[in-house]
C-alpha cells in the first residue's frame, strides 16, 4: 500500500527536524562535559576528589534501579556480610564510578604530577621479547581508563578494544584523552581481525572480560555463580600462542593510581581449542575475582553481570 505524498512529506520533515535536535542535545552534552573537565583540572585535586565522592553518593540515591542491582549482586557474592556492610560497599562502588570519570578527565594533570604509576611493568616488556605480542586481561576495577593510559605511558604499544558511544562529540574527546599517553583504540566491530594483526606486530592488546557477554562467550564461575564471559582473549591466545598477563590498579593513601602487572599466566594447552578457551577464560576470571575481593567497593556492582545464567550442565 502506497503512502500519501502528504504523509511522506510530513515524515521527511520530521526526520530532518529530529536530526538537528539530536545534534543540539549532543553538543550541549559535550559542552557540559568539557566544562566539568576544565573545572576538574583547575581546582585543587584534593577538592576534586571530595566533590567526586559527593557526586557518587548522590548517584547512589538518585539511581534506585542501579542501587538495587548492586545490592542484589553483592548479597549473592558476599552472603557472609550483613545488610549494612553490603550497602556500604554498594555506595563505595558508585563513589568509585564518579572518581573514574574525574580521574579520566584529569589524566594530563595526574601524569604531570606523578599520580600515575606502574609496578612490574618489566613483566610486560619481558613478555614482548617473545615477539608474539601480548594479551592484557583487565577488569572494571578501580580505574581501568587510567590503567590503560599508564600502560601506554610506560612505553608499551598499547591498544584497547572499545565500542563507540552515541554522542560523536563526546566520543571524539574521549578518544583524544585516551590517546594522550599513546593508547590506541580498536573498534569492537572487526576487532578479531585487527587484534590478530596487532599481535603479529608484537603489540599489546587489552581485553575487558568482566562484563556480561553472549557473543563468542563461554560459561565461567564468578563469585560462586555461573555467568557468561567473552572467550575471545583465551581463544586468540590459544590459536596464536600469545602470552597473557593480568593487570589491575588501586589507589594508595595519597590518591596515586598504581597499576600492577601480575606474572604471565600458565595457560592450559591441550589439543581441544574449545576446552582450552573455557579453562583459560575461567583462569582469567578467577584472577579478577581475587582482586575484587580485596577491594570490593572499587568494582562495577551496578552492572547486570549475572543477567543470563548458563546451565550448569
Amino acid at each position: 500500500m502506497k503512502r500519501s505524498k502528504r504523509a511522506q512529506t510530513k515524515d521527511g520533515y520530521m526526520a530532518k527536524a529530529i536530526y538537528p535536535l539530536r545534534k543540539s542535545i549532543y553538543l550541549a552534552e559535550f559542552l557540559f562535559f568539557r566544562f566539568v573537565a576544565a573545572m576538574a583540572n583547575l581546582i585543587p585535586y584534593s577538592f576534586t576528589i571530595f566533590l567526586s565522592r559527593q557526586v557518587g553518593i548522590l548517584l547512589f540515591h538518585a539511581l534506585p534501579k542501579r542501587q538495587k542491582i548492586a545490592i542484589q549482586n553483592l548479597q549473592a557474592a558476599f552472603p557472609e556480610k550483613n545488610s549494612q556492610e553490603i550497602k556500604s560497599i554498594a555506595r563505595d562502588a558508585f563513589i568509585n564510578m564518579a572518581r573514574v570519570a574525574v580521574e579520566f578527565v584529569c589524566i594530563p594533570t595526574l601524569a604531570k604530577k606523578g599520580y600515575i604509576q606502574n609496578v612490574h611493568a618489566e613483566r610486560v616488556h619481558e613478555a614482548l621479547k617473545q615477539k608474539k605480542g601480548l594479551i592484557l586481561i583487565v577488569s572494571h576495577l578501580t580505574n581501568w581508563e587510567v590503567m590503560a593510559a599508564a600502560t601506554a605511558m610506560a612505553g608499551l604499544p598499547m591498544h584497547a578494544i572499545a565500542r563507540p558511544i552515541k554522542n560523536p562529540y563526546v566520543y571524539q574527546y574521549i578518544t583524544h584523552m585516551r590517546g594522550y599517553a599513546g593508547l590506541q583504540l580498536v573498534d569492537k566491530l572487526g576487532a578479531i581481525r585487527k587484534t590478530v594483526t596487532l599481535l603479529k606486530a608484537n603489540q599489546v592488546v587489552s581485553f575487558l572480560i568482566d562484563q556480561h557477554e553472549r557473543q563468542g562467550a563461554v560459561s565461567v564461575q564468578f563469585f560462586g555463580r555461573q555467568c557468561w564471559a567473552s572467550g575471545l582473549a583465551a581463544r586468540v591466545a590459544a590459536k596464536m600462542n600469545v602470552p597473557v598477563i593480568f593487570a589491575y590498579c588501586k589507589r594508595d593513601e595519597h590518591a596515586k593510581i598504581i597499576t600492577f602487572y601480575e606474572p604471565e599466566f600458565s595457560l592450559v594447552k591441550t589439543k581441544n581449542l574449545d576446552r582450552d578457551t573455557q579453562a583459560n577464560t575461567q583462569l582469567f576470571t578467577t584472577a579478577i575475582e581475587k582482586r575484587i575481593r580485596e577491594m570490593p567497593g572499587n568494582w562495577l556492582w551496578m552492572h547486570r553481570r549475572w543477567r543470563e545464567m548458563p546451565d550448569k550442565n
